[in-house]
């Protein structure tokens, strides 16, 4: 059976730049915890979770999709690994791509979160420049939450200002298309 002093090496060996280094530093315990894992119950699920984990992490840390892998590849090459292997580099793989995928809507849903500039107490410009399926729940979700504020009048450009208008004007907010969007 590899070592853990090995695995370590190895894992070192993965690293391809410098968040990859961190990446690996900063999993260190959950990597033992892994290594720990594989040794005494090695199809258990919380065997899966934790890989599913490291996953995660290593993306979060901003290390390279390649990494975690590698760290499932060079814990692997040991005899009876075939058992836990697959099902590893899978959740590794998972966590990664689910980590991804969500740092991509989150960051849309971010560039969405402040659209507007308040123009007075009771007034706001609106640049409606969503895109995407999940703009239309996003415009409604704005327009609800301007009529809880008191919102009472808006101005309107961008791309979507129509769907934006439509929706503001169901929610009692007198809106107006402006700009190019507007003719």
């Amino acid at each position: 059976m590899i070592t853990r002093e090995e695995w370590e090496t190895a894992c070192d060996a993965a690293c391809t730049h410098a968040k990859d280094r961190m990446a690996v530093e900063c999993t260190l315990a959950l990597r033992e915890h892994i290594f720990s894992m594989v040794a005494s119950e090695p199809t258990s699920r919380d065997l899966i979770h934790a890989w599913m984990r490291l996953g995660h992490e290593l993306v979060a840390l901003g290390a390279s999709p390649v990494l975690g892998p590698a760290i499932v590849h060079a814990l692997a090459t040991q005899p009876g690994s075939t058992r836990w292997a697959d099902s590893a580099m899978t959740a590794v793989c998972e966590a990664n791509a689910r980590w991804i995928a969500e740092d991509v809507r989150s960051k849309t849903l971010a560039a969405w979160a402040s659209p507007l500039v308040h123009l007075g107490k009771d007034e706001v410009a609106i640049a409606a420049n969503f895109e995407g399926d999940d703009a239309g729940e996003w415009i409604d979700t704005l327009s609800a939450n301007l009529a809880e504020e008191g919102i009472r009048r808006a101005l309107v450009e961008g791309p979507a200002a129509a769907r934006m208008r439509e929706s503001l004007q169901c929610v009692g907010i007198d809106a107006r298309v402006i700009g190019e969007h507007g003719k």
